[in-house]
């Protein structure tokens, strides 16, 4: 623990100071659209980002960006008995991820972007079912976490001096260990600098 806690030091200190000399810190905060691809999991479903941008160079930039989207599926059905049953089942995919990008200069107005890195990704997914006279109701859940690979390329465009708006599209492996378990975003928002 204290040799990640030296390495982080001894990176993100050098990253920051960095970051004040080539235009300093940015976060952003994104909404749009998540579909998995694994066969699966045939759904899609609203998705939000937030990101925190640091340049550590005049092309280059380290992001981290953190993610959440899910998907709800409702049934209904009647028993041989004539009861109603009523089944819900959510899947829940948070990440969070790590990436270099290569970036316009932080002046442009249209500011195009593009890189790769690492995340990891969960998916947590909820079985629920009301009871009948004949089952009792019945709840379960599982998750798993998995590393993986994200791609991102979107354009930036400054709207006011200390405004950009984006666009931005995330392709995601969301482990290594089944390359099928894949998912895009494509996100829109806004991003602003600090400090």
């Amino acid at each position: 623990m204290r040799g990640c806690l030296a390495v982080f030091v001894l990176l993100v200190i050098p990253t920051v100071v960095r970051a004040e000399q080539n235009g300093g810190v940015e976060i952003g905060g994104a909404a749009g659209f998540a579909r998995a691809l694994h066969g699966d999991l045939d759904f899609g479903g609203a998705a939000v980002s937030g990101t925190g941008r640091v340049r550590v160079s005049r092309r280059v930039a380290f992001e981290g960006q953190v993610g959440y989207w899910q998907h709800r599926r409702h049934q209904t059905f009647l028993t041989s008995r004539g009861e109603v049953v009523q089944t819900r089942l959510t899947h829940r995919f948070p990440n969070v991820t790590a990436s270099m990008l290569a970036v316009s200069d932080r002046d442009a107005r249209v500011g195009p972007y593009g890189g790769a890195g690492l995340g990891l990704f969960y998916h947590i997914s909820r079985y629920e079912q009301s009871a009948t006279s004949q089952f009792p109701a019945v709840s379960n859940s599982n998750w798993h976490i998995g590393a993986g690979a994200t791609l991102v390329g979107g354009v930036d465009v400054r709207v006011a001096t200390r405004v950009k708006a984006f666009g931005e599209f995330r392709f995601d492996v969301q482990s290594f260990r089944d390359p099928g378990s894949s998912v895009y975003r494509a996100l829109g928002g806004i991003r602003v600098p600090i400090g």
